[in-house]
């Protein structure tokens, strides 16, 4: 590459995205498209297609100007988007004045990009907390790097870019603040993913006693199905409810039930997929009057609990669900998408339903309401301060005893109703209402909207006759979804004969459920012996170091072995599960573990004690070993 500018920059591009500079290197420019002039001040100017891209005076004082008008720069958890690459003056500006947080150079104009590449070197490019997209797709990619559950979006750019592309601006910066919610969503559920395992086991007799979600196929064919959430409009239209219960079959969430109930209204199917526990949603709920739908991970001290029948939910692709799948035979696709409310809306779909209708789905914050009234959270409102919407307790008080928990200091309790409150302060977004205006809503809200209008189109394709009704009038617009007034959409409706299912039964392959869980019993038992020994062996290699302070040949054979298990161990690949678990148990030490470890003896110590502190990690496997063993027993009976 002769071009030494455009080489530089290319190699501080490539990184992080080879394909990137590939793709700069292979793009053919029209140069006569550009042009470079001088300004009042001497500055040089870009012309693009005969448009100035800066200030004709000076653009060097638009971009100081700019940089420093942006908000909390100390700010590390704010990722910077600088729309408009220009000539580089912004991004070096803006690089200049923000030096602990990312900033992404985001030129929608490959031709533009490359051209300054080639006769600009640009400072701010060259810097590591710097990088450069020029699609969608690139700023997605690099947002999934580079995010964390703290993260926010600003944006700036020159007015020539605000003049040339401020749709696309607006644009640019929703799908930032949606890949930053999708991505921290993500992480939120990698983080959740042991314990929601570990639920999953502690559930694994009672999903053997429960059928699942798909024996009740069919069973109420074209009829209609009210989805119960908890937006606002659900209190609004809580009286229409009560009084057409038994011209529909109604599916409550967990936040929604007990609402329901105390107003008169007899859910016939609670649904619930939270993993964790939720008890306070059902205070007062006698769960033996209900038919409940819970997804394997639900905390156990819900999904354990006796009821009038619960089908299981097992959904494709979420946690470890596809090992449950097998083991109980389970062959349907469907999804929960993170969201209790699709895991409803799919369950009827399941059952046959040819009109299915969405109340409560407001999947926006209108007129200030965050939730339903007599929900746990009906106590938040969302307001606009200082042309800023904010969430806030009415009274912080009533918030706290609302969600406080059995036995919860109040003080731990106050901690995370202002964690809570702080944190969808941070995910605040606007989605498009169904008159067209933006409304205020959570970064997971707005994709819940795209998760509906994908699943409605999916649905639609395979049987066109299907009616689906959203009635949470004044929430955010769901294509796919025919806006209707609630009593509307139940003018025509028939009384429906609620069916009784309590006898209801299984019908997985008892014989390929026990051997699964055979096989995998014995897999955990395998592996936990292994790190037993590791850590056995460990604290033997530490008291002898403890006490000699060099290596003697009596350590050098039990350093033998130890290298032995630690290759066994991080070498393990034999079944995903119990690969998940090893790897949570020796996360604190699996990075020590490289070709050095053992020839620095003081190194050696310390991480030696960060192994045999994992003692009890071995009790991890003999829980899943021992639960396995415990529930074929109980199947094979």
């Amino acid at each position: 590459m002769e071009n030494k500018v455009l080489q530089e920059n290319l190699q501080a591009i490539e990184r992080y995205n080879g394909e990137l500079v590939n793709k700069i290197l292979t793009t053919e420019i029209k140069k006569s498209n550009f042009a470079l002039a001088k300004t009042e001040n001497d500055e040089y100017n870009l012309l693009f297609c005969n448009i100035p891209l800066h200030n004709e005076i000076s653009p060097k004082q638009e971009s100081e100007t700019i940089a420093k008008n942006i908000e909390n720069k100390e700010d590390k958890n704010t990722i910077r988007i600088v729309y408009g690459l220009g000539l580089g003056y912004l991004p070096d500006e803006v690089s200049n004045v923000i030096t602990n947080s990312n900033i992404i150079i985001y030129e929608p104009n490959i031709d533009i990009l490359k051209y300054v590449l080639e006769i600009a070197k640009i400072d701010a490019i060259l810097k590591n907390n710097v990088f450069v997209a020029t699609n969608k797709s690139e700023l997605i990619n690099i947002m999934r790097k580079i995010a964390n559950p703290e993260s926010q979006v600003s944006i700036s750019f020159l007015n020539s870019y605000r003049l040339l592309f401020e749709k696309d601006i607006r644009n640019t910066l929703e799908v930032a603040q949606k890949a930053v919610g999708e991505h921290c969503a993500a992480r939120n559920m990698e983080r959740k993913n042991l314990l929601a395992l570990y639920y999953s086991f502690l559930n694994l007799k009672q999903m053997a006693k429960n059928p699942d979600i798909t024996q009740l196929s069919g069973i109420y064919n074209n009829k209609t199905a009210l989805i119960a959430s908890a937006g606002s409009t659900l209190s609004e239209n809580i009286d229409t409810i009560r009084e057409n219960q038994n011209k529909t079959v109604i599916f409550a969430l967990n936040q929604t039930a007990k609402y329901l109930i105390q107003n008169g209204v007899k859910p016939d199917f609670i649904v619930n997929i939270d993993a964790y526990d939720n008890r306070n949603h059902f205070s007062g709920v006698n769960f033996e009057d209900y038919y409940f739908i819970f997804e394997a991970f639900c905390c156990d001290k819900i999904f354990n609990l006796p009821t009038k029948k619960t089908f299981n939910y097992i959904s494709e692709g979420n946690f470890f669900n596809w090992w449950f799948r097998d083991c109980f035979s389970i062959k349907h696709n469907l999804k929960s998408a993170g969201t209790v409310s699709i895991s409803a809306f799919l369950s009827a779909c399941v059952m046959g339903f040819n009109k299915i209708i969405l109340i409560g789905q407001d999947l926006a914050y209108k007129n200030g309401k965050c939730y339903t009234q007599g929900s746990v959270a009906d106590n938040l409102e969302c307001i606009l301060e200082n042309e800023k919407y904010i969430v806030k307790a009415k009274n912080l008080d009533d918030f706290i005893n609302s969600i406080i928990r059995e036995g919860e200091p109040y003080e731990n309790c106050k901690r995370r109703a202002e964690s809570y409150i702080n944190e969808l302060n941070k995910n605040l977004y606007t989605v498009k209402g169904q008159n067209g205006e933006l409304l205020p809503t959570q970064t997971s809200y707005s994709y819940f909207v795209d998760y509906f209008t994908e699943f409605a189109k999916i649905i639609k394709s395979e049987k066109p006759n299907m009616e689906f009704i959203n009635s949470s009038i004044g929430g955010a617009q769901i294509d796919g979804f025919k806006n209707m007034d609630l009593k509307l959409a139940l003018e025509d409706a028939e009384d429906i004969e609620k069916l009784n299912l309590d006898n209801i039964e299984p019908n997985y392959d008892k014989t390929h459920a026990a051997s699964k869980m055979q096989n995998l019993c014995e897999e955990f038992r395998k592996v936990g012996a292994d790190v037993w020994e590791l850590c056995q062996n460990s604290g033997q290699i530490l008291n002898n170091l403890e006490k000699e302070n060099k290596i003697t040949s009596e350590i050098e054979n039990l350093i033998k072995r130890h290298k032995e298990l630690c290759k066994m161990i991080l070498d393990y690949n034999n079944d995903e599960i119990v690969k998940f678990v090893l790897e949570k148990r020796i996360e604190s030490y699996r990075g020590y573990l490289t070709s050095d470890f053992y020839s620095d003896i003081e190194k050696l110590k310390q991480v030696l004690k960060l192994m045999t502190a994992g003692q009890p990690r071995e009790k991890t496997f003999r829980f899943y070993a021992d639960t396995l063993a415990d529930c074929k027993s109980f199947i094979t009976e």
